[in-house]
């Protein structure tokens, strides 16, 4: 096994980066043979605990908000929009699910989200008997962890997909040692 570090050019820039503390979020495995490369890399993995994986939603305000829940909760509800990629429907935006947020959030907002399963969200069920929309509670749902003014678009829809599978079924740094472990 090799390990390769990095090297960096000594500046006063530099020096004063170091002094800077960043909270990492998980562990990037790069093949030995390759340097890292920023943005989306088939050959790298990315190591995350499950209560960290977020997915940035573009965030729209319904315009179905339960008067009676947003008045009593003091929250307003939105609406969260994954891009779709498939190839009929390529660029469009999918609906993934409902936000209730405690602050004011803009109006088509890119933030950044985590599932937390301990999140009551009010969605709306058809109630059959009356044939009539009604929001009924739910536990398990998405919160805010930060609005991303840096980016314009939202997550494709197979991250969400991946983050909520990944969220249900969550790798451990156990399973990964396990499997390093075994490696020749």
């Amino acid at each position: 096994r090799r390990v390769r570090g990095t090297n960096f050019i000594k500046s006063e820039e530099s020096e004063e980066h170091n002094k800077k503390t960043y909270q990492t979020d998980g562990l990037v495995f790069v093949p030995s043979l390759k340097r890292y490369r920023l943005g989306f890399d088939t050959s790298s993995l990315k190591y995350k605990e499950a209560k960290s994986l977020t997915v940035d939603f573009l965030c729209k305000k319904s315009p179905h908000s339960p008067t009676t829940v947003t008045t009593s909760l003091n929250c307003s509800v939105y609406q969260l929009f994954a891009l779709c990629t498939k190839e009929e429907k390529k660029g469009s935006l999918m609906f993934e699910d409902w936000l209730m947020h405690d602050q004011d959030l803009e109006n088509e907002t890119i933030i950044e989200c985590v599932w937390d399963s301990q999140h009551s969200v009010f969605v709306p069920v058809l109630d059959t008997s009356s044939n009539k929309i009604v929001w009924k509670q739910r536990e398990g749902g998405w919160r805010v962890i930060r609005l991303r003014s840096d980016k314009k678009s939202p997550n494709a829809d197979w991250v969400v997909k991946s983050i909520k599978e990944a969220t249900k079924n969550p790798l451990t740094l156990s399973d990964i040692v396990a499997f390093v472990k075994k490696l020749p």
